[in-house]
């Protein structure tokens, strides 16, 4: 039988283990920390912060960020490890016109059990809730064009930017 989000997110509560500061107060090393004892105390997922990223994959991207641990999980570095995310799942290539919205849907859809395949279903079966294609679909419409208002501007997007 599978959780609804309602139950998932009363098992995280409950295994949550308390903090004695925020996350965007603790260093990686610390979130780190956090996420294993959410493990430990029985929590169906480790994610954290604002792109609830889960401890495996946060540990994959301080290693492909090249950050230490000792950093602060402040908003403005979970904006560019979000923003990694999008780059790996092919960012670029999408706003370079190299790969289509649904294609880099797709992609998203690996990246964040929230966002829908381009079909409209979610990712897998345990996660029933999804943002539809229309909503995905617009959220990269506003990215083009901002990108493209860079570029007009004179601007360069640089992704690197984000590390």
């Amino acid at each position: 039988m599978f959780m609804s989000s309602a139950e998932l997110e009363a098992s995280r509560a409950a295994a949550d283990p308390p903090r004695q500061k925020p996350l965007t107060a603790m260093t990686l090393e610390e979130v780190d920390a956090h996420q294993r004892g959410m493990l430990a105390r029985g929590s169906r997922s480790s994610a954290a912060g604002k792109y609830q990223i889960n401890r495996e994959t946060m540990r994959w991207l301080r290693e492909t960020m090249g950050l230490t641990g000792a950093e602060l999980y402040t908003p403005e570095l979970q904006e560019r490890m979000g923003r990694e995310r999008m780059r790996l799942a092919g960012y670029d290539e999408f706003l370079q016109g190299k790969i289509t919205a649904e294609q880099f849907q797709e992609r998203m859809s690996g990246v964040w059990t929230s966002i829908a395949k381009p079909d409209g279903r979610a990712r897998n079966a345990r996660d029933p809730v999804a943002t539809g294609r229309d909503a995905f679909q617009d959220a990269l419409a506003r990215a083009r064009i901002e990108a493209d208002a860079l570029k007009a501007r004179g601007e360069r997007l640089d992704p690197k930017g984000w590390r």
